[in-house]
């Protein structure tokens, strides 16, 4: 699937389901998921949407940090942040 049909999906779902947050995972340093993830913050953040972007490496990613990083995530939309 390209790029500009997975976007479309995406948006297309986002205003048929309930999202209340949303975690991107992509490659680090990939231009197509970079461009990707700014469309998409743009359609979230004008739903009020709040988004977390984990860029990772192959292989040099620290599960930890990440783990870390969605949990701080997760408190702070229980918390109404």
């Amino acid at each position: 699937v390209n790029s500009s049909r997975r976007i479309d999906w995406l948006i297309m779902e986002i205003g048929r389901v309930p999202v209340r947050a949303a975690v991107f995972v992509f490659q680090k340093h990939c231009e197509p998921h970079l461009f990707m993830y700014s469309v998409l913050k743009k359609q979230f953040q004008s739903r009020k949407i709040p988004c977390l972007l984990l860029p990772v490496e192959h292989q040099q990613t620290d599960d930890e940090i990440l783990a870390l990083r969605v949990a701080a995530f997760a408190e702070s939309i229980a918390n109404g942040k």
